[in-house]
């Protein structure tokens, strides 16, 4: 078996291939509470004043929310220095307002919810065997209808509801 690639220059994951198998092929079991679609994965390298994000989009865990993102990145949306904001530790971190306003403006369209694969209700906050819902770096969308507010979560969630988009 070929050794994975090394990070890009700029710290970014290489590639799909240079993924863990687990993080390429997501299961039922210890991150995630039911079986993910299968789908096909998008990578996407976001710099940040910290350091890299990298982002790995799969349309059919959330296919309005996995376009919004991706036609964001095309648009250059995530070069006006969108701020990281609302940051609480081992819960979320919020991002999405556009640092330039003229840019932000273009895009205050809200989202509809997608069809969740998830159960839903109190009941499915965990499952059997204490899998939580969202786990850690499951991005979302939020309801908010005039912005693209993003959070990405930082630990994995134990209550509520919420729109996900999985990395």
């Amino acid at each position: 078996v070929a050794a994975p690639p090394p990070p890009r220059s700029d710290g970014c994951v290489a590639s799909l291939g240079a993924l863990d198998f687990e993080s390429r092929n997501p299961a039922e079991g210890p991150r995630h509470m039911v079986q993910p679609p299968a789908s096909r994965q998008t990578l996407v390298c976001c710099r940040t004043t910290k350091g890299p994000l990298s982002v790995v989009v799969r349309p059919r865990w959330a296919p309005i929310g996995a376009k919004r993102f991706l036609d964001l990145v095309k648009a250059g949306y995530w070069s006006s220095r969108v701020p990281l904001f609302r940051c609480l530790k081992d819960f979320l971190c919020q991002f999405g307002i556009a640092g330039d306003p003229s840019i932000g403006k273009r895009w205050r369209r809200g989202l509809v919810d997608d069809p969740s694969w998830l159960p839903y209700g109190p009941k499915h906050w965990h499952n059997d065997a204490g899998v939580p819902r969202f786990a850690k770096g499951y991005l979302a969308y939020w309801r908010e209808r005039k912005s693209s507010a993003t959070s990405v979560r930082t630990a994995p969630r134990r209550r509520g509801r919420g729109v996900a988009a999985p990395p």
